[in-house]
């Protein structure tokens, strides 16, 4: 197993969970019958969803007026394009 430290090992998962590189993850990652790349999209994936159901949840009557479809295609689309600066959700 590598050695990495607990700082560089979170600084690689934030990194990876917003799209960027995850090489230093994926040496890390047991596979178990799923290759590790696609066991990291898995948590992006969450991560996205958890995200944009918080915005829906945050703006109901812009939702209401735009419409299901059209406000969780704009969520998942800001999700993606502005990527959280913080831990927390509320923030």
């Amino acid at each position: 197993m590598t050695s990495i430290t607990l700082e560089r090992l979170q600084h690689a998962f934030a990194a990876c969970m917003i799209g960027e590189s995850d090489e230093d993850l994926t040496a890390l990652v047991e596979g178990r019958g799923l290759a590790p790349g696609d066991r990291l999209q898995v948590y992006r994936n969450m991560m996205a969803a958890n995200f944009t159901e918080a915005l829906c949840a945050a703006y109901p009557m812009t939702r209401r007026l735009v419409g299901d479809a059209f406000m969780e295609a704009a969520c998942a689309r800001y999700v993606r394009h502005v990527p959280s600066t913080a831990g927390m959700l509320q923030a």
